[in-house]
């Protein structure tokens, strides 16, 4: 596949193995990898596992580091790379970033990659905490020696914000298991009585539920006669410092669910380990997203052959082609939303099933493992022949 260095020992660090697209990622690229022969091991510091057991099937270790302490953590963070000997160690996030950082000052003989993993837009949803926060976290990405981006809108903010400084930015798109999430013989999921709409998200202010439940009372007011049902599956995950702010919102949803009266065709479930089953029982994916960098929900539902109505946000028209694999709308407009619903609910099943088919095609040849892990493994060889210390001919 590559020339990459063979045996090259890999570590990766992240916050925890929860349920979220950064984690999801982090399992496809560790294991992609190390089935074409790198040496991975991932470090967490928070105690969830969800996708835990997805690395031990490909017999990847996982070491818990205990503390809460930023610093400590950094500490014993040092320790384990200093007996793991790293040829490189991956960030995965923003405090695992800042870890990787600050575990490598001085005298490191390992490669640097930190990763940007989502859509920063400057103040939007945000305050000056967070400018401040964001501007320390660039002050840092210094350090590295390549800072990797997961989608082209984000891969151009940073290279605005970076652009005096040494790390170069590489954008690798996300990937997906297409030989695990892919169609299956079925014509028609709901047999063309009820529309399915599935959404696979965080219940946080972002990903938009609110005005989705409102964009559904439009559809239900406007067309009685299609029948609708929404099946939103996604836990409120977050640090600890503003859990009680999602749990809040978590109760507006329900409350504006329950306002709209659509308790009996909008659900919200917990989230699902492996949701290639919840794709080919829909019609549709629908994110709503307000920021999106490169959705691995929608990357998903194209390899399943499942057609997608998504916000034209980040990189999701770089994935839906409007009319060809799905719809974009605009996620400000409840009325757009709708619009796009009912669009979308009109289409006979053979025409929803053409856009499932070339979403496929698409996430075929843009969005494979194998092309994931060529792209890592090439980023891998070549900082670590940089690393490597060079000699020079004699002058004679």
């Amino acid at each position: 596949m590559t020339n990459a260095v063979p045996r090259a020992r890999i570590v990766m660090v992240a916050d925890n193995l929860g349920p979220g697209g950064t984690q999801r990622q982090l399992c496809l690229i560790a294991t992609s990898l190390r089935s074409i022969g790198f040496s991975i091991k991932v470090i967490i510091y928070q105690p969830n596992t969800f996708f835990a057991d997805e690395l031990q099937k490909h017999e990847i270790p996982i070491v818990y580091l205990k503390s809460r302490n930023l610093l400590h953590l950094a500490f014993l963070l040092r320790q384990e790379l200093r007996l793991s000997m790293p040829d490189v160690v991956i960030g995965f996030y923003h405090r695992a970033n800042l870890l990787v950082v600050l575990s490598g000052f001085s005298k490191r003989s390992f490669s640097v990659i930190v990763s940007e993993r989502s859509l920063d837009l400057p103040g939007a949803m945000h305050g000056i905490r967070y400018r401040l926060k964001r501007a320390i976290r660039y002050r840092l990405h210094r350090y590295a020696d390549v800072i990797v981006s997961n989608s082209y809108a984000q891969g151009e903010i940073v290279e605005q914000i970076m652009r005096r400084s040494t790390p170069r930015t590489v954008v690798i798109v996300n990937g997906v298991d297409t030989s695990h999430f892919q169609p299956d013989n079925r014509t028609d999921p709901t047999d063309g009585r009820r529309l399915k709409l599935l959404v696979a998200a965080r219940l946080s202010p972002e990903k938009n539920a609110l005005r989705l439940i409102e964009a559904v009372h439009v559809v239900k007011s406007l067309k009685p006669a299609i029948g609708i049902d929404v099946d939103w599956y996604g836990d409120v995950v977050a640090p600890r410092a503003v859990q009680n702010r999602l749990l809040d919102y978590f109760r507006e949803v329900k409350e504006e669910i329950e306002r709209s009266g659509i308790e009996d065709c909008f659900h919200i479930h917990p989230a699902q380990k492996d949701v290639r089953e919840l794709y080919l029982r829909s019609d549709a994916l629908c994110l709503p997203s307000l920021i999106e960098g490169c959705s691995n929900v929608i990357a998903e539902a194209m390899a399943c052959g499942i057609p997608v109505l998504a916000s034209r946000v980040g990189d999701n028209a770089r994935l839906v082609e409007d009319g060809r694999n799905g719809f974009l709308f605009d996620p400000l407009s409840v009325d757009d939303i709708a619009k796009t619903i009912i669009r979308f609910a009109e289409l006979p099943v053979s025409t929803r099933q053409a856009l499932g088919r070339e979403g496929r095609n698409l996430a075929e040849s843009l969005l494979s493992v194998d092309t994931l892990a060529t792209r890592y493994a090439e980023l891998i060889a070549k900082v670590t022949d940089d690393k490597r210390p060079r000699t020079h001919d004699a002058v004679v």
